[in-house]
């Protein structure tokens, strides 16, 4: 009793709030309690307060993994709002800006240090972290971890090392969309076999979805035009139109231009100046259009989007569920559509074909690394990229078969280097592994996850918000909001 009345007065006095949303305060006393902890909570739920809130009543530095520059950027403004001392690390600062914070950091002046995965490969960073009692270690958006998901980043299934590197710090994943094996290649990655996995649950009662099934663009541009002009005429809200293609989205930028719509455009191709622009004009007006890629995604808090549409099929009901949940987390209706053409299965299945490299290809990279000694292991991935002849952004083979040669222990990270070393040869036994445990089924789980999307959209009876909610385990009623919901109840 004493420990909650205690967390509500710090509540009320350090962070101005009148109390604990559903599920914070569990995740809160579990971490002070020092027990590690899973967090499945709603997006829009304050999962970050969670850590905020841990951070300010423990000792010594909190570390926070985050898989975004922009989404740290917001997470070091929110915690330095609460009067928090922060700092964030990365790529978009200067090499000033990034030796004073680390610089603070020695000097134990950060309560709360946000990076990225990929910063771990940063000798200079890791001989700091070594250095430093870690009292909480935070991995947010942690279904990146499971490389059974689309999300799959391959720094992300390394932070299990990272983190015994650190000395096993208590420790809070937490995420929005998880399975069940999801979450358990989580506690398994990240080795938290007694983590406690809290679910503040994940139904968002006030999303309204609907799934067309349309043929050709000429048919999803009229399908759209109600739903745009209805949008448009009304004046309240922002909306987000999601893309699988950057040529797609520029069809789609001609078209709405045309009849005269003002929107922003944000993709990976975009430099990063552009899309911090692009972001920043979106979220300072209140009736806004965003045309995007996923890669607008993680770290999209904006209240008042009323609308999302997705043009072309997602890879999976996460990715999906993930980008729809963009929408009123204000509480007030808002509504998600699905234009589904099965032409755009095909796209999904290629992008698959890119993200799982064949066993040749893993060991073309062992041997590369084998060969090319120090200087190669000094190489980023871009560099390495480009001597493996390819420069496609979403062909992530490379970050893959690094990460799986590291879990197989043919690589290893001298922490007094950037890159890897070989540690043991890649034998007949271990590239028949890599044929028969990898591709293979890493292929498979992907095509499944996408089947189980194609599902969704093809339903023509039931629910398909209790569809999602099943996909995720969790037990509920129709909604009476989707199409077909609504078009039962019309009968």
């Amino acid at each position: 009793m004493q420990l909650q009345e205690n967390l509500l007065e710090t509540l009320r006095s350090k962070f101005k709030h009148s109390d604990f949303r559903p599920g914070q305060k569990e995740v809160i006393e579990n971490l002070l309690q020092g027990r590690s902890v899973v967090s499945l909570m709603p997006t829009g739920f304050g999962k970050s307060l969670t850590y905020f809130f841990t951070a300010a009543m423990l000792p010594g530095m909190t570390l926070v993994v985050s898989p975004l520059i922009a989404l740290i950027q917001d997470q070091v403004k929110n915690a330095k709002n609460y009067g928090l001392k922060v700092a964030g690390i990365h790529s978009l600062l200067s090499s000033e800006e990034r030796s004073r914070a680390l610089e603070s950091v020695v000097r134990g002046e950060i309560k709360i240090l946000f990076v990225t995965p990929e910063r771990f490969r940063k000798k200079e960073f890791l001989e700091v972290l070594l250095s430093l009692p870690i009292s909480l270690f935070v991995v947010d958006e942690a279904h990146c971890i499971s490389q059974w998901g689309f999300d799959f980043r391959p720094d992300y299934g390394l932070l299990g090392k990272q983190r015994a590197l650190l000395g096993n710090p208590l420790t809070l994943a937490t995420s929005a969309t998880v399975t069940l094996d999801a979450q358990k290649e989580i506690i398994k990655s990240l080795d938290i076999p007694t983590a406690k996995i809290l679910h503040a649950g994940i139904k968002r009662e006030n999303l309204m979805v609907k799934i067309f099934d349309l043929y050709s663009r000429e048919e999803k541009f009229k399908a759209a035009e109600s739903y745009l002009f209805d949008w448009k005429v009304n004046g309240q809200g922002s909306a987000v139109i999601y893309f699988s293609q950057i040529q797609e989205l520029y069809k789609w930028a001609e078209y709405l231009d045309k009849n005269k719509f003002s929107f922003n455009v944000y993709h990976g191709d975009l430099n990063s100046g552009e899309r911090k622009k692009q972001q920043v004009q979106f979220f300072q007006q209140d009736h806004a259009l965003m045309l995007a890629t996923p890669a607008f995604g993680l770290g999209v808090d904006k209240p008042n989007i009323r609308l999302v549409m997705h043009v072309e099929i997602p890879a999976s009901i996460e990715s999906y569920f993930q980008e729809i949940g963009r929408a009123g987390r204000d509480g007030l209706r808002s509504q998600s559509v699905l234009f589904y053409d099965q032409e755009d299965v095909s796209l999904q299945m290629e992008y698959i074909k890119w993200a799982v490299p064949d066993a040749e290809f893993v060991m073309t990279v062992y041997e590369k690394i084998k060969k090319g000694g120090e200087a190669l292991q000094q190489k980023s991935i871009l560099e390495f990229k480009e001597q493996l002849t390819f420069k496609n952004k979403r062909d992530f083979r490379l970050e893959t078969a690094l990460n799986w040669l590291w879990k197989l222990e043919c690589l290893k990270t001298n922490r007094n280097r950037l890159g890897y070393e070989v540690n043991l040869e890649l034998d007949a036994e271990m590239a028949d592994l890599l044929k028969t445990s990898f591709q293979n089924e890493r292929i498979k789980k992907l095509n499944q996850s996408l089947l189980k999307m194609v599902h969704l959209a093809e339903m023509t009876d039931g629910c398909r918000m209790q569809n999602i909610y099943q996909h995720f385990n969790v037990v509920a009623d129709p909604c009476g909001l989707c199409d077909l919901c609504q078009l039962k109840s019309a009968v």
